[in-house]
């Protein structure tokens, strides 16, 4: 799923999966790797996800593996351009601290 493009023309987009169940039901948001440097959930999750038998789920799961793209791809807690240059700078956004965010929000 595309989000956004950035300065540079490169375009930022996170893995998405949607699994439909063969019955109606809840759905199941399943998201990992919000902070780049937590990758440990990345290949749980798609692990989880291969174990998934649409013919037997009642209702859907939406899984992002990777919550956070920027991040991810430095692999670290935030992404660079989010590091505190300064002491007088304040401290970055923190994507966990900032849902449900809106389309005009910081990148975090």
């Amino acid at each position: 799923m595309s989000l956004v493009e950035l300065a540079d023309g490169t375009e930022v987009s996170i893995p998405l999966d949607i699994i439909h169940g063969g019955q109606p039901g809840p759905v199941l948001y399943l998201g990992a790797a919000i902070h780049g440097d937590e990758v440990n959930g990345v290949g749980i999750l798609f692990r989880a996800l291969e174990d998934i038998n649409p013919i037997e789920l009642c209702g859907s799961v939406v899984a992002v593996p990777v919550q956070h793209p920027l991040s991810f791809q430095a692999d670290h807690r935030l992404p660079i351009s989010q590091f505190i240059k300064s002491p007088l700078d304040q401290a970055p956004a923190d994507a966990w601290t900032v849902f449900p965010g809106t389309k005009t929000g910081n990148l975090a």
